[in-house]
């Protein structure tokens, strides 16, 4: 999983919404 804006370890702290995003995209990717 990429995220635009996250290339170093740890700054994906920087980035609440991330964790929840690549969430519900695995869950709608399950769901196909």
């Amino acid at each position: 999983l990429l995220v635009r804006g996250v290339d170093k370890k740890g700054e994906i702290k920087e980035h609440p919404t991330a964790l929840s995003d690549a969430f519900e995209l695995g869950r709608r990717l399950a769901q196909v």
